[in-house]
C-alpha cells in the first residue's frame, strides 16, 4: 500500500515584488519539482499582457496556489501516461486564441509565454481526459429524468425547443458531475503528494 505523505502547506505572506526581482527564488516544492518567482512572474504576464485581464491587486499567495495545482495536474497526467493527438492540442490552442481576445502581437514577440500557454492547454485537456476515463460510468446522466423535466416544463415547447432544452440540461448535469469528481480526484492527489511552500 502506497504510503501517504502528509501535505504540508505553510501560510505564506509574500512581500517581495517578483515581477521586478532579478534573482530566482524557490517558492514551493511539488513532489520532485520546484516553483519559482519566475513562474509567478510569467503567470502574471500572461494574465495582464496576453489575456488582457485588468489586475488591480496581485495576490501572490493565490497565484502560487494556482501554480501548485497546475503542477499537480501536469505530474498526474504524465504519471498516468494520458495522451491525445497533437492536432487536438493545436486546434484547442487556436480556439483559445480566438475566443479570448488574445494580444497576438505580444504573444508572437514572447515565444516563451506562448509555449507556456500551449503547455497549460495541453495539461488541461489531458486532465479532462483523465477525469473522464477514471469516472466514465459515474458521469453518465439519467436521460429518463431529463425527459421528465422537459415534459413537466410549464411552457409549451415545439420539438426543436424540447431538443435544445434537453441538450442544455444534459450538459449542465454532466458538467456538475464532472466538477464533483474532478475535485474529489484532485484532493486525493494532493493528499498523496509532497507539497511544501517555502517559508520566508
Amino acid at each position: 500500500m502506497k504510503s501517504i505523505i502528509k501535505t504540508t502547506l505553510i501560510i505564506l505572506i509574500l512581500l517581495s515584488d517578483y515581477s521586478h526581482s532579478k534573482s530566482v527564488n524557490i517558492l514551493a516544492w511539488v513532489n520532485d519539482e520546484i516553483i519559482t518567482n519566475e513562474d509567478i512572474n510569467y503567470q502574471i504576464q500572461i494574465k495582464k499582457n496576453i489575456l488582457n485581464k485588468i489586475i488591480y491587486e496581485i495576490n501572490l499567495e493565490n497565484e502560487l496556489l494556482e501554480l501548485i495545482e497546475k503542477k499537480i495536474k501536469e505530474q498526474e497526467v504524465k504519471r498516468k501516461k494520458i495522451t491525445l493527438n497533437q492536432k487536438i492540442i493545436e486546434n484547442s490552442f487556436n480556439t483559445f486564441v480566438n475566443q479570448n481576445n488574445i494580444n497576438l502581437i505580444y504573444l508572437d514577440k514572447n515565444q516563451h509565454l506562448k509555449n507556456l500557454i500551449k503547455k497549460e492547454i495541453n495539461t488541461e485537456i489531458l486532465w479532462i481526459e483523465l477525469i473522464r476515463n477514471t469516472y466514465a460510468w459515474k458521469l453518465n446522466v439519467n436521460m429518463y429524468e431529463i425527459e421528465n423535466r422537459v415534459n413537466n416544463f410549464k411552457k409549451n415547447l415545439n420539438d426543436l425547443e424540447k431538443k435544445n432544452l434537453k441538450n442544455q440540461i444534459y450538459l449542465s448535469e454532466k458538467n456538475k458531475k464532472f466538477k464533483v469528481y474532478e475535485k474529489q480526484y484532485l484532493n486525493m492527489i494532493k493528499k498523496n503528494s509532497f507539497i511544501k511552500i517555502n517559508e520566508k
